[in-house]
């Protein structure tokens, strides 16, 4: 989940605007302030990060301005969740049945060897 934490949200990430990052819609770009070498630039406050729940409601309100804009862009984007949602319980499913066999298996050779411990055979 670290890993998840670190990532932006799924829907910015699914619908980029093809906006180039520092361009304006005017082609205009805004001239920098002068400033002198070790000033202190203006420190905006920073906002605290998004808890769990925010990044749910503002996805959430997202993906209903998409439904509004365009209901068959948002149809296929919750096809292609569930999609993926039932991809990885099946991948977990076969995990955990493999992970359960092994344990069987181990169990029957361990029954097998302590069973040829006992009894030993006799050969004529």
């Amino acid at each position: 989940m670290s890993s998840r934490n670190k990532r932006s949200p799924l829907l910015p990430r699914l619908f980029k605007s093809g906006r180039k990052k520092g361009k304006k819609a005017g082609g205009k770009s805004k001239p920098k302030e002068d400033t002198k070498k070790g000033a202190p630039p203006d420190k905006q406050p920073k906002e605290p990060p998004r808890t769990r729940l925010q990044r749910s409601i503002t996805e959430m309100r997202h993906m209903k301005q998409l439904g509004e804009k365009d209901p068959e862009r948002l149809a296929n984007l919750l096809v292609s969740m569930f999609r993926e949602a039932q991809q990885k319980e099946e991948r977990d499913k076969q995990g955990f049945d493999e992970m359960i066999w092994d344990i069987v298996r181990k169990n029957e050779q361990s029954d097998e060897s302590s069973d040829e411990g006992q009894n030993p055979t006799q050969h004529d």
